[in-house]
């Protein structure tokens, strides 16, 4: 029994651990990635918010009569 037991044990401390490779996904920084992609699209749409703001604005009208009436003075 304790024989069976030195055996046991002496073939536990003779196994030969072998590491698996390290995976492509762990390796790969997608955090990165999603956060510059995430500032594109901020980037973006913050561009469009303000081409669609520039487009719609209009000036108004006592803004130019003050401007003319300045002028003349």
């Amino acid at each position: 029994m304790i024989r069976e037991k030195k055996l046991e044990e002496e073939k536990a401390l003779k196994f030969k651990y072998k590491a698996k490779e390290i995976p492509k996904a762990v390796k790969s920084n997608k955090y990165e990635k999603l956060m510059k992609d995430m500032e594109q699209r901020r980037i973006e749409a913050k561009k469009l918010a303000v081409a669609k703001i520039k487009a719609t604005e209009a000036p108004f009208n006592f803004y130019e009569r003050d401007k003319e009436d300045q002028m003349k003075k």
